[in-house]
């Protein structure tokens, strides 16, 4: 840079002066110090926000997805399964055992009335035996045997005839009793056996259902935990775009501060184009005399083209 204030240059002709012109010679200093005070202004940060905060809608749903675990959403029906299934797994099947008779008191269902059916037996027996003894007597008493051995002989075949038949008679009808009594015992046995299946069956077929309920409870849980977080979810992308627009406008308000420290360094760069403009040795020219000798600055030419190279760090 060469600001020259003068210079002569004396040949035969005479002497030639060159003088800047002091108009630009101010707006060139003028220039320097503006531009050494924005140079020496010292950093000015950003004081607005840059990033935009949480939303309402996004610290809603925050706290609802706290919510979600803390509140365990969903774990009630899931528990409530688990224990469920863990009761149809450890169930047992009752057992069912074929009817046996033994060991089966049959008195409860022998006849209430087998004593009086003996009984009246026997009384018929009796009297029909006291009638053959009462025709025998007569037809001895009729021969003249009556007392005598032959009388005896046949009261002695009367006699085991009648005991003979009411041995019979009683065996018959206690057995007849006794079949009575273990076919009624051996119903109760197969009905019980029949029951003692069904509930088996019955018992079976509800552990089938509570499997199939905790299944469904497990489900339950999963959809009330999915729709939970769906609508956490939801309440969130709602406030993500609220947060994105906030966030738009700090970037707009930074991206205008950012333009307002640029404008004086714009305008500056602007000034040293327009001064690079002027021609070098623009100024006044006087010739006097005839001389061949330079004095002073020769050569005060005004390289205004890097005049301000200094500043090209400062601003490109």
């Amino acid at each position: 840079m060469s600001f020259s204030s003068g210079a002569s240059h004396q040949n035969s002709a005479g002497t030639s002066t060159f003088a800047p012109d002091p108009t630009l010679l101010g707006h060139l200093y003028g220039n320097l110090a503006h531009a050494q005070s924005l140079a020496g202004a010292p950093f000015q940060p950003y004081s607005g926000e840059q990033v935009a905060g949480f939303t309402p809608d996004q610290i809603q749903a925050q706290r609802e997805q706290a919510a979600v675990a803390s509140n365990r959403t969903g774990s009630a029906p899931l528990d409530a399964a688990i224990g469920t299934a863990q009761g149809a797994a450890g169930y047992v099947p009752r057992m069912v055992q074929a009817p046996q008779m033994s060991g089966v008191d049959l008195g409860p269902y022998l006849s209430p009335y087998r004593s009086a059916v003996i009984d009246s037996t026997l009384s018929d027996l009796n009297r029909q035996h006291q009638i053959e003894a009462t025709a025998n007597n007569a037809l001895a008493t009729r021969a003249g045997a009556f007392g005598g051995s032959r009388s005896a002989v046949l009261q002695n075949l009367s006699d085991d005839s009648f005991a003979r038949t009411a041995a019979s008679t009683l065996a018959n009808l206690n057995q007849a009793n006794f079949s009575q009594a273990q076919a009624a015992a051996q119903g109760d046995l197969e009905r019980r056996a029949a029951a003692d299946q069904a509930n088996q069956s019955a018992g079976i077929q509800g552990q089938h259902l509570n499997l199939s309920a905790a299944g469904a409870l497990a489900g339950m849980g999963d959809e009330q935990l999915s729709q939970a977080l769906q609508q956490a979810g939801a309440l969130n992308s709602a406030g993500q775009a609220q947060q994105q627009n906030q966030q738009a406008r700090l970037d707009a308000a930074y991206q205008q501060w950012r333009l307002a420290q640029q404008y004086p360094i714009d305008m500056q760069q602007l000034m040293n184009q327009t001064l690079g403009t002027f021609p070098g040795n623009y100024g006044t020219t006087s010739t006097t005399g005839s001389a061949n000798k330079v004095t002073g600055n020769a050569g005060g030419s005004l390289n205004l083209g890097g005049a301000f190279g200094f500043l090209s760090p400062l601003f490109g």
